[in-house]
């Protein structure tokens, strides 16, 4: 890993973030889901940062799920970047291939069923407790102004959660005590500075044309109303 990505100011604030909001402690190994995205790899990285200065060289390291969900030409070449750059860095890397496009219905709510479905099923088979995802400060206004605009609750403006039982997203369907955490440890920093941390660790990353589009709630949003907020006020 650059030294400019070992001592970038994203790894201290991710690690401050991870045990002070989301409760995970030390030497705890981490299934992270990598779409191939700047948020999701820089939170690889920043992981992988981590736990290679805290561990022993046995100790526990994330583990990067890449969850591929065939509803789209470039997706493969999503798969392979992450398997490329999990390659690199020596990080152990799990594909799980799922078809929300035959489950019939809303494909986007089937994707996201299967996913963490998915992402839950790895963890278990690996006893790992903590699922990462790697929601940034964007993805949480945008689901606060969606919330509101619903006519949410006061549950619904708090907006995504930093820690919350998988089975809260997706049930499990298992037996024990022992629970599975879905964690969000980047959620009050900007997409800037994911893409900041990519680029200290000569990462490139993929970009999902569907995240940009307006015919989706939240792509009309990213181009016709977070740009007028964040005009009026910066940083909102």
């Amino acid at each position: 890993m650059p030294i400019a990505a070992r001592r970038h100011a994203f790894v201290a604030a991710l690690e401050r973030r991870l045990h002070e909001r989301c409760g995970v402690p030390p030497d705890q190994s981490i299934a992270v889901a990598v779409s191939g995205g700047a948020d999701s790899l820089s939170l690889l990285l920043g992981l992988l940062v981590i736990a290679r200065r805290q561990s022993s060289a046995d100790g526990p390291e994330p583990v990067a799920v890449h969850v591929q969900h065939h509803l789209r030409e470039s997706a493969e070449g999503d798969a392979r970047h992450v398997e490329t750059v999990c390659r690199r860095f020596d990080v152990e890397f799990i594909r799980r291939d799922v078809h929300p496009g035959r489950a019939g219905g809303n494909v986007a709510s089937a994707a996201r069923r299967l996913r963490y479905a998915a992402l839950t099923e790895v963890a278990a088979e690996r006893g790992i407790r903590f699922v990462a995802a790697g929601h940034h400060a964007q993805d949480q206004f945008e689901t606060v102004l969606m919330n509101l605009s619903r006519g949410s609750g006061a549950a619904g403006l708090g907006g995504l959660a930093w820690r919350r039982p998988m089975d809260s997203v997706v049930p499990l369907n298992r037996s024990g005590d022992e629970t599975i955490d879905l964690i969000r440890p980047l959620l009050d920093q900007p997409r800037s500075a994911c893409e900041a941390m990519c680029r200290a660790a000569g990462v490139p990353w993929c970009d999902d044309p569907t995240n940009a589009d307006p015919a989706t709630a939240r792509g009309r949003l990213r181009r016709d109303v977070v740009p007028v907020l964040e005009s009026l006020w910066p940083g909102a």
